[in-house]
């Protein structure tokens, strides 16, 4: 029984290949394994031990491994060559052990081998210095004797070169891939940027590089909001003041602004193509707008922060910023006033209210706007498509509502009341069906009629006060000393035209 015992064993045969004969270093390699038992015995607790320029990532690999007789089992596995130092052949070597006793050792091991390939690329150029900051190559801005520095490519490599009298510079055996480009000038006053470029397979990459003039301390940059208070989602007006420190013209300044608002900012000069220009020791003075975005929250400062240059991207540039106090701003509610008009089909299914519900709009319709405490305070009244638009509001809390012979039906409102109304423009839809008469929480206040006012030029005489019932009662006069006193006035002015027509003697 144990001579039986003994001559019971494992025996693992391992295979591993490629699943292809050819990579480009930029690719990611396959590879994969197969391990047999063709023993008579299970093999528990299996290792699996690589060796190579590159450490494979298996999967998937069971753990507790173990490969029961007759069975096998197949894993598969990634590389990453871009991190080989070079194109040639690669080999990589796979071990599988057991700790159980294995019949022949000798086919536990398995290499495979593919062929990594690297394809190269050239990048030229010239090196100038935008003397007018027009971004374009003249005659006689070339740089010679320019450090040019590219880092990049597949696998990752730094190179440089100088630039010849003419300002050209060329790289002709790059591996091929993204590279990052710094320049240095072998004279001082001149900044350049980070630029980056992809190079391609057989064929030459040609960029231009410029740099521009070195502006740190050149000039100072001051901003502030023409206003101490502002309100959200307001477009409102700043000034920045830019000084030349220096005796030589700056042309082509621009700025670039960090700020909230959605609608962006209006920088005057500083965001139009030719950008700004100040003469030597003077002060030029730029009316930009910014727009308070409708999220601030009031109470809040809102800050502007704006960089100014000649090129975005370029070192050298001076940052100013302004801040403003924000103020609750106004909220534009509109939208449409909705009856069900049925349901909208769900063909091929044919069943009532298959669909959503169809909306129609319902003109005529008195809609008000609400405060938290329940005092109205815009109203209006649905057009005929049912459009209504409410005049603006302080932001805050509001609820809608309907007067007449209709009542919202709050299972359909697009939102919950009461709501947050934030600053500017808001949309909404109010569902309503036929209900009892109902007005509103306060009553529209009743508008005097307008005083008729007269053309100049003409003459008006004083209206005749209308009287009632009781008016002269009210003054203490009795109505009938009244007729009378008239009645004598008349009779002494009688006598006193007859008394004068007599003649003299």
């Amino acid at each position: 029984m144990s001579g039986d015992s003994a001559e019971e064993k494992s025996d693992l045969r391992v295979t591993l290949e490629f699943l292809q004969p050819a990579y480009d270093i930029r690719d990611t390699a396959q590879l994969r394994l197969s391990v047999t038992n063709t023993g008579t015995a299970p093999a528990h607790n299996l290792t699996l031990t690589t060796s190579g320029p590159l450490t494979p990532t298996w999967y998937p690999l069971p753990s507790p491994w173990t490969i029961e007789p007759d069975a096998s089992i197949e894993a598969t596995a990634a590389m990453d060559l871009s991190r080989l130092a070079g194109a040639g052949p690669l080999t990589i070597t796979a071990t599988v052990l057991a700790d159980t006793p294995d019949a022949d050792p000798s086919d536990n091991t398995a290499s495979a081998t593919a062929t990594v390939t690297q394809q190269r690329s050239a990048y030229t150029g010239t090196v100038y210095g935008d003397a007018n900051a027009d971004s374009v190559r003249q005659p006689g801005e070339e740089l010679a004797n320019a450090l040019v520095t590219v880092s990049g490519g597949t696998p990752a490599g730094t190179y440089r070169t100088r630039t010849d009298t003419d300002g050209h510079f060329a790289f002709q055996d790059l591996p091929v891939g993204r590279y990052e480009i710094g320049v240095e000038a072998a004279s001082d006053g001149w900044v350049f940027r980070r630029n980056s470029i992809d190079t391609t397979a057989d064929r030459e990459t040609v960029m231009d590089l410029f740099g521009v003039r070195d502006l740190t301390g050149a000039f100072t940059a001051s901003m502030r909001f023409d206003n101490n208070l502002n309100r959200a989602a307001e477009t409102v007006p700043l000034t920045i003041r830019l000084t030349n420190l220096g005796g030589t013209p700056i042309t082509g300044l621009h700025a670039w602004c960090e700020s909230g608002g959605p609608e962006g900012d209006d920088l005057g000069g500083l965001g139009t193509y030719t950008g700004v220009s100040i003469a030597a020791r003077s002060t030029a003075v730029v009316h930009a707008r910014t727009t308070i975005h409708r999220s601030t929250e009031p109470g809040t400062n809102y800050v502007v922060s704006c960089h100014f240059g000649l090129f975005s991207g370029f070192p050298g540039v001076v940052d100013a910023r302004a801040v403003t106090r924000v103020a609750p701003g106004y909220a534009t509610l509109s939208g449409f006033v909705v009856v069900l008009d049925g349901y909208t089909s769900c063909y091929p299914v044919i069943f009532p209210r298959c669909g959503g519900p169809r909306a129609r709009g319902q003109a005529g319709v008195p809609v008000y706007l609400a405060d938290s405490t329940g005092r109205v305070v815009v109203r209006t009244v649905s057009g005929e498509r049912g459009e209504f638009a409410f005049a603006p509001v302080i932001e805050g809390t509001y609820s809608i509502g309907v007067a007449g012979p209709w009542r919202i039906v709050t299972t359909r409102t697009d939102r919950p009341y009461p709501f947050r109304l934030r600053p500017g423009p808001d949309l909404t839809r109010v569902w309503v069906e036929p209900g009892p008469e109902q007005r509103e929480p306060t009553p529209p206040p009743t508008r005097p009629a307008p005083p008729v006012v007269p053309p100049r030029g003409v003459q008006v005489a004083h209206p005749v006060p209308v009287t009632r019932p009781g008016d002269l009662a009210q003054t203490g006069v009795d109505p009938a000393w009244s007729v009378v006193s008239g009645l004598l006035a008349v009779l002494l002015g009688a006598f006193l035209i007859r008394r004068s027509r007599r003649p003299l003697r």
